[in-house]
């Protein structure tokens, strides 16, 4: 007697069967059990529709996850990505990996990362480059930011050109990302289309230690730039730590 097993459909019932399965949940289950139902995951991206506004209203863009492919790098065939919209990478995301998904993703629009942090397994000298019509990237959320804020304003350089919306959530140990005029002359030359701006930097205070938190400039972030987007910077301190928050006026 013989006995069958679900690996031996084939991958045309794979296919069909994704249609009917929730994009999320087909990528939480199938994605990680082996290399084979990896692409068979990728690949029916190709099959699947993926809507995203199209207004330039940013309050009409759709954040809700279940709308969202969930990515877990490294990809296996970076190809199958071309019509993905909206997407959550799910571990951690060096610039350079998000150089690649913004090159294999042109439809882009909607960008949700875990960690954005540096590479330092990687002993690849290889330089990726963007044209600068590359990214047609709308919105991007970083959760948690562990590399330099020039580091980070130099990606940014490459995708942010039609960029609308940027959330920083968490920004790790670089007091440099509450500069007001650097974000101002950045945002001026390389993120002209921005509408929303969240940041959130929090530093931690040692009660029995020598650090003091460092003073932010009294006219911080009050330009006729900061006031024209109407971004005010938000501080809350208490005994462990200062929180700092960059936001649109409530």
């Amino acid at each position: 007697m013989s006995i069958s097993a679900i690996e031996d459909l084939s991958n045309e019932i794979f296919y069909e069967l994704f249609q009917y399965l929730d994009d999320t949940e087909t990528y939480r289950v199938f994605n990680h059990l082996n290399s084979r139902f990896q692409e068979l995951v990728t690949s029916s991206l190709e099959y699947s529709h993926y809507e995203s506004s199209s207004s330039d209203d940013d309050d009409d863009d759709d954040d809700d996850d279940d709308d969202f492919v969930c990515i877990s790098l490294p990809i296996v065939d970076q190809t199958q990505l071309s019509s993905v919209k909206k997407c959550i990478i799910e571990n951690s995301c060096s610039p350079e990996d998000l150089y690649r998904l913004i090159s294999c993703m042109p439809q882009l629009e909607n960008l949700k990362l875990e960690d954005l942090s540096k590479d330092y397994s990687s002993n690849s000298n290889d330089e990726i480059t963007l044209e600068d019509d590359d990214s047609n990237l709308k919105s991007l959320s970083i959760e948690v930011c562990s590399i330099s804020c020039d580091e980070l304003q130099i990606c940014l350089s490459y995708i942010g050109s039609n960029l609308k919306r940027l959330n920083l959530e968490s920004i790790r140990d670089d007091y440099d990302c509450l500069d007001d005029y650097q974000w101002e002359d950045f945002i001026s030359n390389y993120l002209p289309n921005l509408k929303t701006f969240h940041l959130n930097y929090n530093q931690t205070i040692d009660p029995e230690g020598d650090f003091l938190p460092r003073p932010t400039p009294p006219n911080g972030f009050t330009s006729k730039f900061w006031n024209k987007k109407d971004w005010v910077l938000e501080i809350e301190m208490n005994s462990c730590d200062v929180n700092y928050t960059i936001d649109s006026y409530k």
